[in-house]
């Protein structure tokens, strides 16, 4: 089943002090951060807009999170299993520097946009780390759905062993693409080497496989 974040919201309380320690690039503490506002060397780059939008680490980690200017609000929502930390913002249009309170008082991070084209931005945090930015969909948090990592997983295996059968030693991984374009590419590897990969919308479950050939995994998903 495709992940509505907003029906996640209710369980995330009950996890937040814990998810919160381990959203990549996200939990810091902001007594630990520097002075970012001597990185914006006096001048910003335009507000980041509402919607969708997918933050690509130089680690190669991902995160989408939502934005909403009328209600201060954003979302970081982890793509893996579609589960969200509702948060405030602030903006200050002067030095370009957005405050994200993650999820409850006192657990800040700082952004400075550095670029902004509407379609792409780059921001800088507090440590230093340059974070690229893709806009993905005007859609709101009550709106927007898609197949988490694991549900295609789940689905690229189902399909595979519909192929070939049950294989010892078949490992299935996950990632999102990171040119954003909301794809995934899930690798089925035996003995350390790809035998067969997936690369499919993560809105549709559609794409096609290794050769080129046309893939659907969204039938493969069941409903929870």
């Amino acid at each position: 089943m495709k992940a509505n974040v907003k029906t996640t919201i209710a369980v995330i309380l009950i996890i937040v002090l814990s998810a919160a320690a381990t959203v990549t690039g996200f939990a810091v503490s902001a007594a630990s951060q520097p002075d970012i506002a001597a990185q914006t060397n006096g001048s910003s780059a335009p507000a980041l807009k509402d919607g969708v939008w997918q933050a690509v680490y130089l680690s190669g980690e991902d995160q989408l999170f939502f934005i909403d200017s009328t209600e201060h609000s954003f979302a970081m929502i982890d793509p893996e299993l579609g589960i969200g930390l509702p948060s405030q913002y602030e903006y200050d249009s002067a030095t370009g520097i957005y405050t994200l309170q993650i999820a409850y008082e006192g657990n800040e991070e700082r952004w400075v946009v550095i670029d902004n084209s509407d379609s792409t931005a780059t921001v800088c945090d507090a440590d230093g780390d340059v974070i690229t930015l893709y806009y993905l969909s005007n859609g709101t948090i009550e709106d927007f759905d898609y197949f988490t990592l694991r549900e295609l997983r789940e689905a690229a295996r189902l399909q595979f062993e519909e192929e070939n059968g049950v294989l010892d030693g078949v490992v299935y991984s996950a990632g999102m693409t990171d040119d954003g374009s909301f794809k995934a590419e899930i690798n089925i590897a035996k003995s350390g080497e790809t035998i067969a990969r997936y690369t499919v919308d993560m809105l549709t479950g559609k794409g096609y496989d290794g050769s080129g050939e046309a893939v659907d995994l969204s039938g493969c998903v069941y409903a929870e």
